[in-house]
């Protein structure tokens, strides 16, 4: 070619001497109109062929002109002979006539890097040239999918991770199927602690892509998001298939997703389709009554079902009261005898839900006008469930409404309502003793939560306080064994009125006088997160309180606030600049 790259001396010097190795470097091979051939493979370069277009690259001698001399060698051989011949004495020295030079290549390599753009977005997707047959490959928990070709081209470069944690479920059937009922059972350890996610995604596998379930198909779920053992009814669209790549094929899948926690998934033990709920017929002979039947106590139906080949029963059902005591006794006779199966005030309706459903601890009603009434019902949890489980599921709130309406007129609507959670937190300086720090933290975690909420591991509760001093906390976090001294404390609290409205509360804020803080709303409670901000001291150094800024927050999901005292917004943009902040949800690092 005439570029003056693709010509170069065949030696280099070194002190005088040729040097024992080479190396050229072409800064492209555009000018030589080499015409790529993109099927090639293995089997293409066999033997060499001057008919070959592409696939090899020719290296000439371009100068001198006799380049080492072989051919011409002969001849100018031949004519020094001729002219010496006559001569008597001749200077060999002088005239005599070296053999061509001949050199050997020893190795010789080719290192080249070639360039080819894919474009992803629609916009300039014919820019793309497949005849180059490029691929792009998403490699992910799911297996490899390729992701770009002819036919295909997700815009999308890398796998979309964005869940904090993900739970895929596969199921092999040779029949399609429509409906299926999955138990979950559920182990929780002493550390209550979790980090419970409020809402878990549910989607299906259809063509290849993620398909998010509506509410509508998920028909009941017991487990209240996984959050307890139970059972969880789907109803799927009819695009849900097998036709799967990457994952296994032939194969249906199922997934449950969550944004920002993922400790459910973490705490399932098993899972067991064709999974039902059954109920106890009391016997008209209540001494044959067991307070809990033991895991795999099933075997056999009384009546044969048809289709049914086999009962498996994979835990040990919740233990039942056989029987009352005094107490219990002379309050359900008593409220009985009061309402008569037939609740007319709120005291009645709160009392008659509780005698009726035994898993309640507190039942409050929390809304009363002439159309109905709203009631918080909470349910009994153990030492060892987390605060989100007292709360009713969609199916136990069904439950409990059906059976108000067979003892209320049908013009008189019920409403069972569960709590709405507050979250607070507190920003301190701590100085430990005994314990090491991070120990230390987890327990005080856990006694903060016992202190503002007394009553959760209660079975029965009279009233939920609606308020928290700020100075009775903070004396109580410094009595605490292992605290040795606490200096910059403050309260934040998130404060939700009956409206939705959401606003933020900082006891370090000078222009709050309050020293204690309030729930928003009767359905409300105060529930403080393992999110408190707490540093470390080496040394008793007394510190101010100060605010809380944006950069103790991280953003999570949606909701609208102002941290601002008079007003509170919702559903609407606010001026950054005044220090107000929409559409985010803040949640400590």
């Amino acid at each position: 070619r005439d570029d003056e790259n693709f010509k170069f001396l065949m030696f280099d010097e070194e002190d005088n001497k040729l040097s024992t190795s080479k190396s050229h470097k072409f800064l492209s091979l555009d000018k030589t109109g080499v015409t790529p051939n993109y099927k090639i493979n293995n089997n293409y370069l066999k033997e060499f062929s001057n008919d070959y277009e592409t696939g090899l690259i020719k290296v000439e001698l371009d100068s001198p002109l006799h380049c080492f001399g072989h051919r011409i060698y002969p001849k100018i051989y031949a004519s020094n002979i001729s002219k010496n011949i006559s001569k008597k004495e001749v200077d060999i020295s002088n005239n005599f006539i070296n053999e061509p030079f001949s050199p050997k290549i020893s190795e010789i390599s080719i290192d080249y890097s070639s360039e080819s753009i894919l474009y992803f977005n629609e916009k300039n997707r014919n820019e793309n040239n497949f005849d180059e047959n490029n691929s792009f490959f998403h490699i992910s928990p799911y297996g490899i999918n390729q992701t770009f070709s002819n036919n295909y081209i997700n815009n999308k470069m890398f796998y979309d991770l964005s869940n904090e944690g993900e739970l895929i479920i596969g199921f092999e059937c040779l029949n399609k199927f429509k409906n299926l009922d999955l138990f979950f059972e559920i182990i929780k350890n002493e550390n209550d602690n979790y980090n419970f996610s409020s809402k878990i995604e549910w989607s299906y596998k259809a063509n290849n892509e993620w398909k998010l379930l509506n509410n509508q198909n998920i028909l009941s779920d017991q487990t209240n998001n996984l959050l307890n053992s139970g059972v969880i009814s789907f109803l799927f669209p009819n695009d849900f298939n097998s036709n799967s790549k990457g994952l296994k094929e032939n194969t249906y899948f199922l997934k449950a997703s969550s944004k920002n926690r993922a400790d459910q998934f973490g705490l399932i033990k098993s899972m067991h389709t064709n999974a039902v709920s059954v109920t106890e017929v009391i016997p008209e002979n209540e001494s044959l009554r067991l307070n809990q039947l033991k895991a795999e106590s099933f075997q056999n139906l009384e009546n044969n079902i048809k289709g049914v080949i086999s009962i498996y029963q994979p835990i040990d059902s919740p233990k039942i009261s056989l029987s009352e005591d005094k107490i219990q006794f002379y309050n359900r006779v008593s409220n009985l005898l009061k309402h008569k199966n037939r609740p007319v005030t709120k005291s009645d309706f709160e009392k008659f839900i509780l005698n009726n459903f035994n898993y309640l601890s507190y039942v409050k009603c929390v809304e009363n006008n002439k159309s109905g009434l709203s009631l918080i019902c909470l349910k009994k949890i153990h030492k060892r469930q987390h605060i989100d489980e007292i709360k009713l599921s969609s199916s136990e709130v069904k439950q409990i409404s059906s059976f108000l309406k067979k003892f209320t007129s049908p013009f008189f609507k019920i409403k069972i309502i569960n709590p709405v959670f507050e979250d607070m937190w507190i920003k301190c300086s701590i100085k430990f003793k005994e314990l090491n720090p991070g120990r230390a933290i987890d327990q005080l975690n856990q006694d903060i939560l016992d202190f503002i909420c007394p009553w959760k591991n209660n079975n029965s509760i009279d009233s939920i306080p609606k308020k928290v001093n700020n100075i009775d906390l903070r004396n109580f976090i410094k009595e605490k064994f292992y605290v040795e001294y606490i200096t910059g404390f403050s309260v934040i609290h998130l404060r939700k009125n009956s409206k939705g409205n959401i606003k933020l509360y900082d006891s370090a804020k000078e222009n709050y006088d309050n020293d204690f803080i309030r729930s928003g709303s009767k359905k409300s409670l105060i529930i403080p997160r393992n999110n408190h901000i707490i540093k470390i001291l080496d040394s008793i150094e007394y510190e101010k309180p100060e605010p809380i800024n944006i950069n103790d927050f991280k953003i999570e999901e949606s909701f609208y606030t102002q941290v601002d005292n008079n007003n509170t917004t919702k559903n609407k943009a606010v001026n950054k600049e005044e220090g107000d902040y929409d559409n985010l949800r803040f949640i400590l690092n």
